[in-house]
């Protein structure tokens, strides 16, 4: 049931755009008779309005209402924001308290008025005293949940209070010892039920949230601050990676990896963003193209609201796209690309999600150089926010037409798309390793393009390695970015050999270990039809129980297999051999697998004609182009269809991301030139 217009157009008088006026409400009924909300509502100019908080929350479907009385008027409400009236009235209850609630302060069937009130919201929630996060009712054990982040909030407090001079490990040590049981399995289901709710989908809340100065989050009648949710959540994330590890076993990091979205990171890592920026740059706000790739997941009732919903958080030199909702879906989302470049100077919004090819459904009318933010589904992890410069320093060099349907660009056809593996549908990500690997020993010559091992490129491209400056050298960026290889390196080796080429069998204590004959027996066995013992081979005989491995020399010697020939422009030097852990536990390949689970999302392994290997979006096809634009981190992979492209999507090509591409060019190998983009 809807609200008559004719109490619609009574409620809602024209709000100044001068005096940047807004409304808020107060709740004048008592909390004993909440079963009938009566509600009042202001105007004031934002500069002068009093104190006030403001609701952030699910609407709810819209089928389902129920009456509350506003300003002496009956209006028709979700079953959901009654709810969150309800509990805000026994909340407030003795206080005058207003709310700022955008379906009851922003008349909702004025497109004008939501176009003159969504550019204040960025000022509406920072100025707020208070953001109330409010999940719904009571279900699922929610307030299990909710103790559980308190009592997780506490331990990491008390933990940093009490030892400040200690790293952050030790502090989480610290923590995980002040919980009584950390890993409760009850709690953990329901945390689980709690951070799936609707509520973390809502595009809106991201703004809402993320400016907040101080709030709180209830869901019943239970509820817990901003402060101790984010250090909770914050802990979570911290332990889920791969140097979380050496703290918690693999079932318990997977525990927090299932039981906490993705999304659910990204809003407390932008929020805490956000509180460092605040403090040393008030109008540091976040790149567009980086607000759109960490909500490309979250649910709009209007698609437009994909873009609108976080324009209070993009950076003023990118502020000039206004809220316009007579413009179509396939308007707004060209605006952005068109604005982004124009702003920038920088493409990188073009490859970050394009599902032209991927899921088969795609926004009539769109071009596909424009992503479509429509589209819910995961993404793979875009690669132009890491320390990647295919084009080098090079600005965009672009045009568009008139129509705004045609992108021309400067850039160079750089390879082609000769094989592609999918990412099969394997309930283990073990098993995709293995299916990948096989099918590089396939298709590899021995040496990479960059004259490295095909092993070790092998390896660098299924991570999307970004330590070393590329063109075949072996040095690294930094000390921590050889440490880290290094680490996964020793981890890919162990995984492989171990667990996908070796042949277990229990020891007394329980333990599983790999017998060396009877490993290379069941190697020669099974891989020697496919070509692939000798592949499998060093693998296997670096992570097993051989006599001989003991040795460093032997070592070494079956490590040239991945780090090459001494004297070869490849080669890395030999620090694999002294690092303790290469005949070390199961963690270490776990530690690798976190990170190979997070860059293979959505993508599929290729090779190019050239003997570039790389990871391509779901879509990509034998026959695409591998395409390095001016002003464009990284390679893009297009379709050629007729005299112009057709984007698919970025990509990631070990051998392609630092600029050697455009070495090529300066060498005479390849050429620049203008491409055509529909």
């Amino acid at each position: 049931m809807s609200t008559p217009a004719a109490t619609i157009s009574a409620l809602y008088q024209p709000l100044s755009k001068e005096k940047r006026e807004i409304r808020l409400v107060t709740i004048i009924s008592k909390p004993s008779s909440t079963r009938k909300i009566e509600c009042k509502l202001e105007a004031f100019a934002l500069r002068d309005a009093p104190s006030y908080e403001t609701l952030s929350y699910v609407w709810g479907g819209i089928d389902e209402t129920v009456p509350v009385t506003l300003n002496g008027s009956e209006i028709q409400v979700t079953t959901n924001l009654f709810a969150a009236l309800q509990r805000l009235c026994q909340r407030a209850y003795g206080n005058l308290t207003y709310f700022w609630i955008d379906a009851l302060c922003i008349n909702q069937s004025s497109t004008a008025e939501k176009n003159q009130q969504v550019p204040l919201m960025r000022n509406i929630y920072q100025q707020a005293k208070l953001v109330v996060m409010w999940l719904g009712r009571e279900e699922n054990d929610s307030s299990l949940a909710i103790a559980m982040i308190e009592e997780w909030a506490q331990g990491c407090r008390l933990g940093l209070e009490l030892y400040t001079k200690f790293d952050s490990k030790f502090q989480e040590k610290i923590a995980l010892g002040l919980i009584e049981d950390p890993f409760n399995e009850p709690s953990w289901t329901a945390a689980r039920f709690l951070f799936n709710r609707p509520y973390w989908q809502r595009i809106w809340i991201v703004q809402e949230v993320v400016l907040s100065r101080v709030g709180v989050m209830i869901c019943g009648d239970a509820e817990v601050s901003f402060d101790h949710l984010w250090f909770a959540i914050g802990a979570w994330s911290q332990l889920s990676s791969p140097e979380g590890l050496a703290l918690i076993t693999v079932d318990q990091q997977w525990t927090i990896i299932s039981s906490i979205p993705q999304r659910v990171n990204h809003l407390m890592v932008m929020f805490r963003e956000q509180m460092l920026k605040g403090q040393t740059e008030p109008s540091k706000l976040h790149p567009l193209h980086n607000l759109l790739r960490r909500t490309c997941s979250c649910l709009a009732s209007n698609p437009r609201d994909k873009v609108y919903g976080v324009l209070g958080l993009i950076e003023e030199d990118e502020a000039d796209l206004a809220p316009d909702y007579n413009r179509s879906v396939v308007q707004v989302f060209t605006d952005v690309v068109v604005m982004h470049t124009r702003a920038t100077m920088k493409l990188s919004i073009i490859g970050f999600r394009t599902n032209t090819f991927s899921h088969g459904i795609r926004t009539p009318g769109l071009p596909s150089w424009v992503p479509d933010l429509s589209s819910t589904q995961d993404a793979a992890r875009p690669f132009v926010n890491w320390n990647f410069h295919s084009a080098e320093a090079t600005a965009a060099q672009y045009q568009f037409s008139d129509d705004f349907k045609v992108l021309t660009a400067r850039g160079i056809i750089a390879d082609e798309i000769d094989a592609i593996e999918p990412n099969r549908d394997f309930a283990q990500h073990s098993e995709i390793l293995n299916c990948w690997l096989k099918f590089a020993a396939v298709c590899s010559r021995q040496l990479h393009p960059t004259g490295i091992p095909w092993r070790q490129a092998f390896f660098r491209a299924i991570v999307g390695d970004e330590s070393g400056y590329a063109y075949g050298r072996s040095g690294f960026r930094n000390n921590e970015h050889r440490k880290v290889f290094y680490e996964h390196a020793v981890a890919f080796i162990l995984l492989i050999g171990k667990e996908l080429f070796g042949k277990s069998k229990v020891r007394n204590n329980g333990e599983r270990e790999t017998d060396g004959e009877e490993g290379m027996k069941s190697i020669e066995h099974m891989f020697r039809d496919q070509g692939l013992d000798s592949l499998a081979k060093p693998f296997f005989l670096l992570s097993t129980e051989v006599p001989d491995t003991k040795s460093q020399v032997y070592t070494a010697t079956l490590l040239k297999e991945f780090l090459g020939q001494p004297g070869m422009k490849g080669h890395m030097d030999s620090s694999l051999i002294n690092i303790p852990e290469i005949n070390k536990p199961k963690s270490k390949g776990a530690s690798f697998l976190v990170l190979f689970r997070e860059v293979i999302v959505q993508r599929n392994f290729f090779f190019t004609k050239r003997g570039y290997m790389g990871l391509a979006p779901i879509g990509a096809k034998e026959g695409d182009r591998v395409c390095v634009l001016h002003g464009l981190e990284s390679p893009l992979l297009v379709r050629p269809q007729d005299d112009y492209y057709l984007v698919v999507g970025g990509s990631y090509i070990y051998g392609m991301m630092n600029g050697e591409v455009m070495q090529d060019v300066r060498d005479g190998k390849l050429q620049c030139e203008d491409l055509n983009f529909r």
